[in-house]
């Protein structure tokens, strides 16, 4: 529910002080232009800002809890001009009775009420109306607010529940490869077996580090993307060569982590189980005024291509990630050159 703005120490310190400086062009103005005396202006001054005071704060006080309807509002337009006639009254009745109680003539004063009595009731009925309106305008526009930041968070924790989920998603398959490739290799090759399971537990470990990271650069996910690769090679042994093509630029740039991990697993996946013999991946990557390009490309069977229709998980799940760190669907390409498959992602950057 919408604070009142006046109980705050900010909003409180401004409102008093906004009450004492027109008290005091009150003050001044009566002495100057009407022959009242400085005592009686000055308690006429005193009382008449510190009923405004009080109305002003009673009525933002309780716009501030209440949620005005329609007849709520007309019930305000009519109450308020009987409640300003009642409280000038009661002005009144205090300001003769100070007066008094110093010795002070009451004339001069009571004809001076009986001037601008009519008029200070219109304008303080104006000025009540003017702040119920703008109160109510400033409680809509912080239940607004308070809507929004809500929406945000909740939708921030979905994007962010659901980026766990897909990162979680892209391990367990590399997982059983990997285990199924070590107990082939226990019997036959235990050195490389060893070496395997040592490359995974790092691959896993620095997964699980920067699992919470939001943006990391190119180079940290090249360093990590690295072991998944010494792991695939241990399996596949001289069939998969990668060559790497990053501007020490784009090197510099920021991502989010594990995204080239299931575009590489893609390539390598379809480039040596579509083809016969050694399979070649080049990954590229540029920099561009406020973009991050990346490239990676594997040889395909054209042949084939139709019996693997659809993008698959790993191009889907880069789409979705993407689409949840930048709102966007229109990072990611992908084009067939020949005997090529090529996919293609381009990165926002924030540059001051």
């Amino acid at each position: 529910m919408p604070q009142n703005p006046l109980s705050t120490s900010r909003g409180g310190l401004f409102f008093g002080g906004a009450t004492l400086i027109l008290a005091g062009l009150h003050w001044l103005g009566v002495i100057q232009f009407y022959p009242l005396g400085a005592v009686p202006a000055l308690v006429d001054a005193v009382l008449h800002w510190l009923l405004v005071g009080l109305l002003v704060y009673g009525l933002v006080n309780g716009l501030s809890t209440l949620s005005l309807k329609f007849q709520r509002w007309l019930g305000l337009l009519l109450v308020l001009p009987p409640l300003v006639w009642g409280s000038l009254h009661l002005a009144h009745w205090a300001g003769n009775s100070v007066l008094q109680s110093i010795g002070r003539p009451t004339e001069a004063y009571e004809q001076w009420l009986l001037e601008t009595r009519v008029f200070r009731a219109v304008v303080l009925v104006l000025l009540l109306y003017s702040l119920a309106a703008i109160t109510t305008l400033w409680q809509r526009l912080q239940e607004k607010m308070e809507k929004d930041r809500h929406r945000q968070e909740v939708e921030q924790l979905s994007r962010e529940a659901e980026l766990y989920k897909l990162r979680q998603q892209l391990q367990p398959h590399f997982l059983f490869n990997s285990l199924n490739s070590v107990n082939a290799l226990i019997g036959s090759d235990p050195k490389r077996a060893r070496q395997m399971m040592q490359q995974l537990s790092d691959f896993f470990r620095y997964t699980v580090r920067q699992g919470d990271d939001t943006l990391i650069s190119l180079d940290e996910e090249w360093q990590h993307l690295q072991l998944y690769l010494a792991i695939e090679q241990v399996r596949f042994g001289h069939r998969l060569q990668v060559e790497q093509d990053l501007s020490e630029a784009a090197r510099q740039r920021l991502m989010p982590p594990l995204l080239l991990q299931p575009l590489v697993e893609n390539a390598v996946k379809h480039g040596l189980y579509g083809t016969t013999g050694d399979t070649h991946i080049k990954v590229a990557a540029w920099s561009a005024p406020r973009k991050l390009h990346i490239a990676i490309s594997n040889p395909y069977d054209p042949e084939e291509a139709p019996r693997s229709r659809g993008t698959g998980f790993g191009l889907s799940s880069v789409n979705r990630r993407l689409y949840l760190q930048y709102g966007r669907t229109d990072l990611v390409s992908v084009s067939r050159e020949g005997a090529t498959f090529k996919v293609q992602i381009t990165l926002p950057q924030n540059e001051a």
